[in-house]
């Protein structure tokens, strides 16, 4: 599988479509991709809002479930948005 270190700096949507190939072929990566990909949201959307940071955290919870179709349309969303 590609790592996000092997294609080098990706911006946060592209970080987004990685995590959600963790989410589905490894999971136990998961939690700590999830993590940096939500630290990332925040240090680099100046304008997100608190709102938006429990949106996407229930978001990113909810990615590796039965939920995933719409977790990962809210979650690109949110990546989009700010």
């Amino acid at each position: 599988m590609t790592t996000a270190r092997d294609v080098g700096r990706l911006d946060l949507g592209e970080a987004l479509e990685l995590l959600n190939l963790v989410a589905l072929h490894q999971p136990a990566l998961y939690d700590r991709g999830a993590r940096r990909w939500l630290g990332r949201l925040v240090e680099e959307r100046q304008d997100v809002t608190i709102v938006d940071v429990q949106v996407a955290t229930a978001a990113l919870a909810a990615l590796p479930t039965a939920s995933h179709d719409g977790a990962l349309a809210v979650l690109r969303a949110v990546a989009e948005q700010h």
